[in-house]
């Protein structure tokens, strides 16, 4: 792989803690036809016995009456009449668990916004998702502040809000950008000297499982956004324990790929590094894009002053 270090020029505002330090979604049977009406109508002879207040006779024209009324059977299987009923409520409904490594269980019931763009927002960190046939949405994404609090925006100005605690972040070193449109961005974490395509390093391609802070020997990745919506926000978040990032011991880099959609232009990025109740602390990021040269396609622009490990350790 390919990377340009000076093709671009990259204007760059961070806001990333500068004074704390900090950085980094039915019918009845059919009725008889009537037969045409003869001239001179016969009456049958009236019943005997009780018989005879059963009601008067039907006459022979009309046919005999039934014995018993049977109603015909319905064609439509029970199993579409059920799923062709509205829901009971719309109403949609959200809930959150804390899982190891600062990360949260989401979980979204919205029966009236079936297959559905949604966006979801954790602390300021926003992505795009979509919903399931049934409305539908379960995905884990990472917390941003403790307490943490998730937002989901769904048609029709409708929206959700839950909250959970997570303690693990107070362990972990954790930065986030974040972008939209089609814009494109990668976070990628050298960790410990590692080379490119070694075992230390961390990106969407070998993103590693989120761990407890405790007992983690390294860091982990985690891509979030759904890019077949309209509008999509995408975005990818690395973490590390605070115990492993003291020191010059991860280098961690923005690249913005060279390709045919972002050659030529200016894309834009926000980058958030997680913080206290508060929420996490950001800064913009502007990238001037090398020309649209065919040559370039398949090379990255690395973004600098952003992965060294010093930016990572706690003060």
């Amino acid at each position: 792989m390919s990377r340009l270090h000076n093709l671009a020029m990259v204007g760059a505002m961070f806001l990333l803690a500068a004074a704390s330090g900090e950085y980094m979604k039915g019918g009845g049977a059919p009725r008889p036809a009537l037969a045409s009406a003869p001239t001179v109508m016969a009456m049958p002879a009236p019943m005997q016995g009780l018989a005879e207040t059963a009601g008067p006779a039907i006459p022979a024209a009309f046919g005999a009456r039934p014995a018993q009324m049977t109603p015909a059977s319905l064609s439509i299987p029970v199993e579409d009449a059920v799923a062709s009923r509205p829901p009971l409520s719309c109403d949609p409904a959200l809930a959150l668990h804390a899982l190891p490594g600062a990360m949260l269980s989401l979980s979204l019931a919205a029966p009236c916004a079936a297959s559905a763009r949604v966006l979801i927002d954790s602390n300021g960190l926003s992505f795009t998702a979509l919903t399931g046939p049934d409305g539908r949405l379960a995905l884990d994404l990472p917390a941003m502040a403790n307490p943490a609090r998730v937002t989901v925006d769904l048609p029709g100005a409708n929206s959700v809000t839950a909250g959970a605690e997570v303690p693990d972040l107070a362990a972990l070193q954790r930065i986030a950008v974040a972008w939209q449109g089609a814009d494109r961005f990668a976070l990628q974490a050298l960790e410990f000297g590692a080379a490119f395509g070694s075992a230390g390093d961390v990106s969407a391609a070998a993103p590693r499982r989120p761990e407890a802070p405790a007992k983690a020997s390294g860091g982990f990745l985690v891509v979030l956004g759904d890019a077949t919506v309209d509008q999509p926000r995408l975005a990818e978040v690395y973490s590390i324990p605070r115990r492993l990032a003291k020191g010059d011991r991860v280098r961690l880099l923005l690249d913005a790929p060279v390709a045919k959609d972002t050659c030529g232009r200016q894309m834009q990025a926000q980058i958030l590094t997680a913080g206290a109740a508060k929420g996490p602390v950001t800064g913009d990021v502007t990238l001037a894009m090398p020309a649209c040269d065919p040559a370039s396609f398949g090379e990255f622009v690395e973004l600098p002053d952003i992965g060294q490990a010093s930016a990572l350790a706690s003060r």
